[in-house]
C-alpha cells in the first residue's frame, strides 16, 4: 500500500476516541438525567437499560476501524485491479477479527 492509499486515516484512531468519548458523556448524562425523574422501581430498570445501552455503544465504536480497515484493504485492492469496490470482504473481515481477537495490531 502506498502512502497516498492511507491519506485520511492517520488520525482516525483520535477521531474514533473523542466519538467514544462524547457519545459516553451524552449517554451518562441523558441516564442521568432521566433517572432523576424517576421513582426507584423504575429507576433500576432504567439503570439496566442505560448499562446496556452504553456496552452496545461501546462495542459499536470499537468495531469501527475494523470495518474502516476493510473498507481501505477493499479500495486498494479494487484500485489495483483497475474496478470498483470488491464485493466479497467476508473472508478479510474473518482475518482482521481473528487477529483482533489474537491481540495481533491491525
Amino acid at each position: 500500500m502506498s502512502p497516498e492509499d492511507l491519506r485520511g486515516w492517520d488520525h482516525y484512531p483520535a477521531k474514533i476516541r473523542s466519538l467514544r468519548i462524547t457519545i459516553g458523556a451524552f449517554l451518562l448524562a441523558s441516564a442521568t438525567l432521566a433517572l432523576m425523574s424517576l421513582d426507584v422501581q423504575v429507576q433500576l430498570l432504567g439503570v439496566l437499560a442505560a448499562t446496556l445501552i452504553i456496552v452496545f455503544c461501546i462495542a459499536l465504536l470499537s468495531a469501527l476501524p475494523l470495518f474502516a480497515r476493510v473498507s481501505r484493504i477493499n479500495a486498494t485492492e479494487a484500485h489495483a485491479r483497475g474496478g470498483h469496490q470488491i464485493n466479497d470482504s467476508l473472508p478479510l473481515l474473518r482475518t482482521i477479527v481473528t487477529d483482533v481477537l489474537r491481540g495481533r495490531r491491525t
